[in-house]
């Protein structure tokens, strides 16, 4: 196999990754809460934490992690998101 010098092929280079804006981080969390809404639980969560880990201060987005956490049944977890997200914004209780 002949040995490439100084020049990796294209495919083998990483992209740049793209800077995580407001926007993409909504984006997240809308595609997280539409898989919690669709029953894809796991995928949801994920992309919710995702989302939560990038902008630690959104109450709405804790409270859609809070709920798919809820119906996974993983009750602890989610009391901890739906403090936070009232910690965060104490009118979201009203």
């Amino acid at each position: 196999m002949k040995r490439l010098r100084g020049k990796m092929p294209f495919f083998w280079r990483r992209a740049k990754p793209e800077p995580i804006t407001e926007r993409s981080v909504e984006e997240l969390a809308a595609r997280g809460w539409n898989l919690v809404q669709g029953g894809d639980l796991a995928g949801g969560i994920t992309l919710l934490k995702e989302a939560t880990r990038c902008a630690p201060s959104d109450a709405d987005f804790r409270v859609f992690l809070a709920t798919g956490l809820r119906r996974s049944g993983r009750l602890e977890e989610a009391v901890v998101e739906l403090t936070t997200a009232l910690q965060l914004a104490p009118r979201h209780a009203v």
